[in-house]
């Protein structure tokens, strides 16, 4: 768990010196380049990813100056957070007018969706309904109140994803996954990807970051009670984000040589 900004940039500069982010590349580059329909389905819930990916999207969108380009980003991270819980049709804080604006970065959850065999379709199925119960009791037991026809966290498969040819593939994830979580391990209490603490969406590993967690967490159910009680989204998420002066180029950390094709 990344739990602050100067944790962050330690672990973004350690990333750009011994080659994980090349390291993660290699890893994105053994999956098959796809097409679909561009619904935009696969964007409602958010995607869980590795602090080592957590790190690498830091990294490009510093880089490659997002947050100039969509001045918003940083609201609309914040927003999701818990808007995703009560407001209909929210969708992925990155997605732009159907367009994902980390596409040629984003993660290995959102690159293998929909082309995985079915066993482990069902097994990502039940790893979002056993965190998405846990979530829902945890705000259960903070008096909020959730609509299940609200939150949409869990995605059927998807049959509309093709490979160059037009197929549809049914990849065995396992190997990709073991490769991931070696990397995720030399940045990573073991302790913590064991029970999965490292492996939580962008917009929480952000505002853990940014707030810390006991912070983050009261501020959460702070803002979600008030919008139960009638304030409206704006002020909802205004209110989550008092104080929160974070930009993604602030994340300065020393130049290391390059190496690999990180994002640069």
């Amino acid at each position: 768990m990344i739990a602050s900004i100067e944790t962050l940039k330690a672990v973004l500069n350690k990333c750009k010196g011994d080659g994980t982010f090349s390291a993660l590349e290699r890893i994105y580059g053994q999956i098959p380049r796809t097409s679909c329909a561009r619904c935009g389905a696969c964007c409602r819930p958010p995607p869980c990813i590795y602090t080592v990916e957590f790190a690498y999207l830091c990294h490009a969108i510093r880089r490659r100056g997002l947050e100039n380009e969509h001045p918003d980003l940083l609201r609309h991270l914040f927003h999701y957070s818990w808007a995703q819980w009560m407001l209909p049709d929210e969708h992925c804080p990155f997605l732009y007018e159907k367009s994902c604006v980390i596409y040629a970065w984003r993660p290995l959850s959102c690159r293998l969706f929909g082309i995985v065999t079915e066993q482990a379709q069902r097994e990502n199925v039940d790893r979002a309904q056993s965190m998405t119960d846990w979530q829902v009791k945890v705000f259960s037991e903070e008096g909020i109140e959730l609509k299940p026809d609200v939150f949409h966290h869990v995605v059927p498969r998807c049959d509309r994803v093709r490979d160059h040819q037009e197929r549809r593939l049914a990849l065995n994830p396992v190997p990709l996954l073991q490769d991931i979580v070696q990397l995720e391990l030399s940045h990573v209490p073991e302790d913590e990807v064991s029970v999965g603490q490292s492996y939580v969406p962008f917009d929480a590993h952000l505002a853990l970051a940014i707030l810390g967690p006991d912070e983050l967490i009261s501020r959460k159910i702070s803002a979600m009670k008030r919008y139960q009680a009638g304030k409206n989204p704006d002020d909802t998420t205004a209110e989550l984000m008092q104080g929160v002066t974070f930009r993604f180029a602030h994340l300065s950390y020393p130049r290391q040589p390059r190496r690999g094709s990180c994002p640069s």
